[in-house]
């Protein structure tokens, strides 16, 4: 049987690039290790902040304030999470003042 404790790079890199693998590291025994935890929190904080913007972009673009791309935006957004994901992968650290306080506290 795997043990469940050890880090694992690998998940916690897809964790930055969809969403769904931050759920799964959160809501299992996976989140005991320090490691998974902080990145699963910290990319549970990234998603949030990306739909927040994306949301404004869609906004925006409902009221014909300004004509944007919400693919293209949507898309850049996306490849925001490239970077945090290939960190995760490589076991570097960031330092985000606000967000890597709040992710070391959730983990």
């Amino acid at each position: 049987m795997k043990n469940l404790e050890n880090k694992n790079p690998i998940l916690c890199a897809t964790a930055y690039l969809f969403f769904m693998p931050t759920l799964y590291i959160i809501l299992t025994d996976r989140r005991k290790n320090k490691y998974n935890a902080f990145h699963a929190s910290f990319a549970l904080i990234l998603w949030m902040v990306l739909i927040t913007i994306f949301m404004l972009i869609r906004a925006i673009n409902m009221l014909a304030i300004a004509s944007l791309q919400t693919n293209f935006a949507s898309l850049l957004l996306w490849a925001v999470t490239i970077p945090f994901s290939l960190f995760a992968f490589f076991d570097k650290t960031i330092e985000i003042p606000i967000f890597s306080k709040i992710a070391g506290f959730l983990a």
